[in-house]
């Protein structure tokens, strides 16, 4: 049994001596700024298409006026399609922007989620070195949901927690 405390204290050594060589900002600016930057633009193109329906739909209204007058060429009923279908098109782009904007809201959300676990794992990184023997195995119960062992004391362990995106290569920590 101490061999299998011995590979499990040193692969907990190396996560967390890897976690601490990773700023935060760093860790989640690499994680999520891609898909931020994504959501932003998708949200920033819908809202430019809504504008643009919008615009349009006052167009095809200030038309009704000409219409009374008398001075449009459009039929009354045509003009009146028009709107309709203006007026739905413009309904569904602010739908579309409403759930683009709540999109953005949640990976906001992920991200404080993530900087939190950070926080998380770094204070348990901080107790780790100083702490008893107990101490120790209550912290890497926190952090190891399972943990497999093959002949050769080969061991697959499988963590609380997606490790791969607080440290990049983490094929280096297999054991």
């Amino acid at each position: 049994m101490h061999i299998l405390d011995e590979i499990i204290d040193k692969m907990v050594r190396q996560i967390f001596s890897r976690l601490r060589g990773v700023p935060k900002e760093q860790l989640i600016t690499s994680r999520y700024a891609k898909e931020t930057a994504e959501r932003k633009n998708h949200l920033q193109a819908l809202q430019a298409e809504r504008d643009k329906a919008e615009k349009d739909l006052l167009a095809l209204k200030a038309e009704i006026l000409a219409v009374i007058k008398g001075e449009s060429a459009f039929p009354k009923d045509t003009l009146a399609e028009m709107i309709a279908a203006q007026e739905k098109k413009h309904t569904e782009l602010e739908t579309l922007c409403e759930e683009a904007s709540a999109e953005l809201e949640r990976n906001a959300e992920l991200m404080a989620n993530v900087s939190q676990l950070y926080e998380e794992l770094i204070s348990f990184a901080d107790l780790y070195d100083s702490a008893s023997f107990e101490a120790k195995k209550m912290i890497v119960s926190q952090l190891i949901r399972r943990v497999d062992v093959y002949r050769g004391y080969q061991i697959h362990v499988d963590f609380n927690f997606d490790l791969a995106q607080y440290l990049e290569n983490s094929d280096e920590l297999a054991c």
